[in-house]
């Protein structure tokens, strides 16, 4: 940056990567803080991408939501950064709101959003299956254990009545 080449948005995002790529995201995102004018998808998309691969998803959601306050509007790679973020921390609520900021952009067209939103909503029906069902064995598990108490119960009365 210092040579005279910073103005290059190319330059900017592909030192920004490499911060992420040699593990020093904070600097990357100080970086990124410094960009005088951060009105480059690609820029938002690249810290975005690469908290994403550190494993950060809440950073992901607090950028997005800085992202949309500065009065941009996503990409569907940004889209797909925010879904597997919610998916990593298991906000589906976030993910529900996701699919509905979709619907009101337009990418309804794109298959590969799609085929996220439809991974995303299956996830939900496991989920909840899984608590159901969760809910179910643990509601069969107490039955069994007391019926079988029950059962020693009785055993032991009946042999020590005899």
């Amino acid at each position: 940056m210092r040579s005279g080449h910073g103005g290059f948005i190319t330059v900017k995002n592909t030192l920004l990567h490499c911060y992420c790529v040699c593990g020093k995201i904070e600097d990357a995102h100080h970086l990124f803080d410094e960009f005088p004018q951060r009105n480059y998808l690609i820029s938002w998309n690249t810290l975005m991408g690469d908290y994403l691969h550190v494993s950060q998803p809440r950073v992901i959601v607090d950028l997005f939501k800085e992202m949309c306050i500065g009065g941009f509007e996503a990409s569907v790679i940004t889209v797909l950064y925010l879904l597997s973020a919610n998916g990593e921390l298991g906000s589906y609520l976030g993910g529900e709101s996701v699919h509905g900021y979709c619907i009101k952009m337009g990418f309804s067209y794109n298959r590969c959003l799609l085929g996220a939103i439809d991974v995303y909503w299956r996830a939900i029906d496991v989920f909840k299956l899984m608590q159901s069902l969760f809910f179910f064995f643990n509601q069969s598990f107490i039955c069994l254990i007391l019926g079988r108490l029950v059962l020693i119960s009785v055993t032991e009365t009946s042999i020590g009545g005899q």
